[in-house]
């Protein structure tokens, strides 16, 4: 659930769902699953609950994990970020006190995100080598197998597998690493992976150098890709 709202009040937030708001956010209920507040850089934002039993937290750029096994504090709780700007820390409702339930989250997460840094580092390798396979192939090849093993147009198919899951890696990290929804990250980096694999074997089969069935693939991958994107373009009008 995306709210682009400054503030927004709802009911219970399940073990498994996701409110992302621009501004705080009060759940007049019970909150099992994630929050993110505060859009990208405001962290005056608050997450107000009136049993906090969260998955995650995140205001802004500084994100909180439950642990498995917390329970509520009892009464209700508003999570902010602390002095430092490092991390966030729960309050009673009335935020007059500091050091409440100590206990309830566990350690925050730094404010980089290393995962996506990993991933896009991943990709990056996993592009370069595919594009590698598809520009210079012999070469390539030749540098671990003897390229007479394969013709060439078969060597430029997986180096365009390789590149698909190069981009798979870079875009869900980008996108990770810029809004933190690395699922949203994926889902676009399928539409663009979709659509390079399709236009690269077309090549390859415009060049003969493979049969032109490979194009069946082809095209069901740029289906796939439209499809994606048409149900992303839906989520997101939804959304506004």
């Amino acid at each position: 659930m995306h709210i682009k709202q400054r503030s927004f009040v709802l009911r219970d937030v399940k073990h498994g769902a996701t409110v992302i708001a621009g501004g705080d956010v009060l759940v007049w209920g019970r909150l099992h699953g994630e929050v993110h507040a505060g859009g990208k850089t405001d962290r005056q934002a608050t997450i107000a609950a009136l049993e906090m039993s969260p998955q995650q937290l995140r205001i802004a750029d500084v994100a909180a994990y439950g642990s498995r096994h917390m329970s509520s504090a009892g009464h209700p709780e508003v999570a902010v970020v602390d002095n430092n700007g490092l991390q966030i820390e729960l309050l009673p409702f009335e935020g007059l006190k500091r050091g409440a339930t100590p206990n309830v989250m566990s350690k925050s997460m730094p404010q980089r995100n290393e995962p996506a840094s990993a991933a896009m580092f991943t990709g990056a390798y996993i592009l370069v080598a595919g594009l590698a396979l598809i520009v210079f192939p012999l070469l390539t090849f030749g540098l671990l197998f003897d390229p007479r093993l394969l013709p060439v147009g078969w060597i430029r198919v997986g180096g365009v597998l390789a590149s698909l899951y190069g981009f798979y890696y870079l875009g869900t990290g980008y996108v990770d690493r810029q809004s933190h929804q690395a699922s949203q990250g994926f889902y676009q980096a399928t539409v663009w992976g979709r659509l390079f694999l399709f236009a690269a074997f077309s090549i390859i089969v415009w060049r003969r150098e493979v049969e032109r069935t490979l194009l069946i693939p082809a095209v069901i991958n740029l289906l796939g890709a439209l499809t994606m994107h048409l149900a992303l373009l839906r989520q997101q009008r939804r959304t506004i």
